[in-house]
């Protein structure tokens, strides 16, 4: 999958308590190359879940304040796991995310 520029994120769809403090849960909307205008409360759930895990094992780091989804359940050739592909937003600055895996 190639990188896109993150436009915009959505609101919190959920908020989880990990080992650095707390962290949004949220999806992303819009990139340069696409837009997403719904999450279902299936995999709002399910990455809730995911991101909680990898929160409270400290695996986020301490200056990341949101995680927003960008693709729901999959596996690629430079990662074999089924993994969600996230958005970790550090310190509420969408100019300091990074992609990242969410296992």
């Amino acid at each position: 999958m190639s990188v896109n520029t993150i436009k915009s994120v959505s609101q919190a769809v959920a908020t989880v308590v990990g080992k650095y403090g707390t962290v949004t849960v949220a999806y992303v909307q819009e990139t340069d190359a696409w837009r997403r205008t719904f999450l279902s409360s299936k995999a709002a759930a399910e990455f809730t879940a995911a991101v909680e895990k990898e929160a409270k094992s400290g695996a986020l780091g301490p200056d990341v304040t949101t995680v927003a989804l960008m693709r729901t359940p999959h596996e690629s050739d430079k990662d074999a796991r089924t993994h969600w592909t996230a958005f970790a937003v550090k310190n509420n600055d969408l100019n300091q995310g990074t992609t990242r895996h969410i296992v």
